[in-house]
């Protein structure tokens, strides 16, 4: 039976990872048994959970964020993935590893859709192609720098410019305008504060013009002012 035809995006989205360059007899063999599915907004790609499967994805199109979760249920953003970004190697490479570290999910902040790899040829191709290692390496030390910069954010910059860069990251353009869809919660839970604090910030924001209320979120009235709250030079 043949597998069914990727979409042009999503053969796109492959050529932006780093494993794009590969051969073509390569990709072929990476891509073995790939699917598309699509993820509404604030649907789940993936949750990590006891026992549950790995899996090897590549963001389409749309913007996801890996999150995880603390015992006492409070979540913090981890990273965020958009078109041509790899989730899971870790997962496949080191599942055991992954499995102590407690409860992962991807969530889609905006409707996207992602490329499911099968984690046994993806492993099975590297096995054979030696070369192919350098190549996940580079996408490994990708992943982690992003995660880094995501950290120092999330520590070193105030819950202003945190909240602040949370509804850049998160916009979609719709027909009048930037848009955010989420809740002063949502905001809350991706950049590790409470919604308590964050309503002070986005109140701030409002009151400034930068951000106005809408029935299921933000509008962005002011991205480049926003943008230039985010990049101010203190960090108090």
């Amino acid at each position: 039976m043949n597998e069914p035809a990727l979409s042009v995006e999503a053969l796109a989205a492959w050529q932006q990872t780093v494993l794009g360059a590969s051969a073509p007899k390569t990709a072929a063999a990476l891509l073995t048994g790939a699917r598309e599915i699509r993820i509404p907004a604030g649907g789940h790609v993936y949750r990590v959970e006891g026992d549950a499967p790995r899996i090897l994805a590549v963001v389409v199109d749309g913007l996801m964020r890996v999150y995880a979760t603390s015992s006492q249920g409070r979540q913090a953003t981890v990273r965020y993935l958009s078109t041509g970004q790899f989730y899971g190697l870790i997962g496949i490479l080191a599942p055991r590893l992954v499995g102590q570290r407690g409860e992962l999910a991807i969530q889609a902040l905006t409707e996207g859709r992602v490329l499911l790899l099968s984690p046994n040829a993806f492993l099975a191709t590297v096995d054979r192609d030696p070369r192919l290692s350098h190549l996940v390496y580079q996408e490994l030390v990708a992943s982690l720098l992003d995660a880094y910069d995501l950290l120092a954010a999330n520590v070193f910059l105030p819950v202003r410019r945190r909240v602040g860069r949370h509804l850049l990251d998160m916009a979609v353009r719709e027909d009048h305008g930037l848009v955010v869809h989420a809740s002063q919660q949502n905001v809350a839970d991706a950049i590790g504060s409470v919604r308590e604090v964050v309503s002070r910030a986005m109140l701030q924001l409002r009151d400034e013009g930068l951000i106005a209320r809408i029935d299921d979120g933000y509008e962005i009235l002011d991205a480049a002012a926003l943008h230039r709250v985010i990049s101010a030079g203190d960090v108090t």
